[in-house]
């Protein structure tokens, strides 16, 4: 199914107009703050957030017509009810770059003195629920080969993402896992989540669908992520879940619900999971990152799993969040093999690592010494799937997996499905 591409809500529109509209803006917002809570805290962290809109959003901007939010929470609802709102009074310009919303600051006004503050109020957190202890049993203990397509930071239906699921819809080898590590744009609201996921993912016959949750899910409170994935065609039991075999404990983790963090119920959960696997060697999946050469660190996911790390038992981790591919090498202390995939359809500058290429290529980086990161090979080149503006931005793409018995081997893709890379990870 093709996908609906996402209208570009330009960070540069919302910061012009709240500029412009400032006096009455925040007046608007006090008035609504007022009305949602008595609590003067709770009102005055409302206030503050609304202030802080314009400098987030400028921070993120990627151009008029290239695609860009923030890891603000607010601000990233603001684009979803802008969009939503320009959808309802026909403000959606088609260009040849997709949909664009256009609009001017006296919209803006009227359109967040209809509620955006209540709406952004009502994201509460759908509830927590711990998965079972017993594996999804869609895969059979005596299978031998097992082979998985994942990707990150997918769901904007548009550049690479669609040709992405294209390729993966359409690979003739099949594949037993289909795995979205995350992200769907701008906040995970029940109209970007219908799209963008359900409706866009790339379903086999064949395959077993999954989707972790991510931080953009989870500014919206993560509910609409949460209802879709535990129906249709995902039937996913929780936001996180595992799978194995007689080798294999493969195990994707939730850690937006708790933000670059895990559930103390979670971490528990785990632990009895790799006590039940003996010797399977296991394979991590999640949003967030443990750690990074040109991102944050993830301190509170290295502290709750210390143990389990230091005991030497992932022999890799697979995650998103960042918007690059980074392959990482063996970590010195863990002897695990770190994969940043993030690279499945938000568009992302390049990063200056020496001359520009006109071509795929990896590029060795670091390592990080000071903060006990490993060397890594990252992915440069130009993004042919960004209209006007192929060499600012970093190439879009998605990995699979082959587990055969005692062995993975792991590939790199173009959207298109063409590999540009291939190793075999060993203990």
């Amino acid at each position: 199914m093709a996908q609906t591409p996402l209208g570009i809500v330009t960070p540069q529109d919302i910061a012009r107009s709240v500029t412009a509209q400032k006096g009455e803006l925040q007046e608007t917002v006090r008035q609504q703050a007022n009305r949602l809570t008595k609590d003067p805290l709770r009102q005055a962290r409302l206030n503050k957030a609304f202030q802080e809109i314009a400098g987030e959003l400028q921070r993120h901007d990627n151009g008029d017509a290239v695609l860009s939010t923030s890891q603000h929470p607010m601000a990233s609802v603001l684009q979803s009810f802008v969009q939503q709102k320009a959808a309802e009074s026909g403000k959606i310009e088609t260009t040849d770059e997709g949909p664009i919303v256009r609009f001017s600051d006296a919209d803006l006004l009227e359109w967040i003195k209809t509620g955006f503050l209540i709406v952004f109020d009502s994201q509460d957190k759908f509830q927590w629920h711990t998965a079972p202890d017993d594996p999804d049993p869609w895969l059979k203990q005596d299978t031998t080969h097992l082979r998985i397509a994942a990707f990150g930071d997918w769901a904007t239906g548009r550049y690479g993402a669609p040709l992405i699921a294209d390729s993966i819809r359409n690979d003739p080898d099949g594949f037993d896992m289909v795995l979205h590590l995350g992200d769907v744009y701008y906040s995970g609201q029940p109209g970007e989540v219908q799209d963008l996921l359900i409706d866009a993912f790339p379903y086999r016959n064949d395959s077993l669908h999954r989707a972790l949750n991510g931080n953009h899910e989870m500014y919206s409170g993560g509910k609409p992520y949460r209802d879709a994935i535990a129906s249709g065609r995902f039937q996913q039991r929780e936001t996180h879940f595992f799978v194995q075999n007689k080798w294999w404990t493969i195990v994707g983790l939730d850690t937006a619900y708790k933000d670059h963090d895990l559930m103390d119920e979670e971490v528990d959960w785990l632990k009895r999971i790799l006590q039940q696997a003996g010797d399977r060697k296991i394979v991590l999946f999640s949003h967030h990152q443990p750690f990074s050469l040109l991102d944050s660190q993830g301190p509170k996911l290295v502290n709750k799993l210390k143990d389990i790390l230091e005991a030497r038992r992932i022999l890799a981790w697979y995650w998103g969040h960042e918007h690059r591919c980074v392959l990482y090498d063996k970590h010195p202390k863990w002897g695990l093999f770190g994969r940043c995939i993030g690279h499945g359809g938000f568009p992302y500058f390049r990063d200056q690592l020496g001359p520009t290429v006109d071509k795929l290529t990896f590029k060795k980086v670091g390592p990080d010494k000071e903060n006990g990161v490993p060397g890594a090979r990252i992915l440069d080149g130009p993004n042919q799937h960004i209209p006007g503006a192929p060499k600012l931005y970093g190439p879009h793409g998605y990995a699979s997996l082959v587990f055969d018995e005692h062995q993975l081997r792991e590939f790199m893709h173009r959207p298109d499905g063409v590999t540009i890379e291939t190793k075999l990870l060993t203990a």
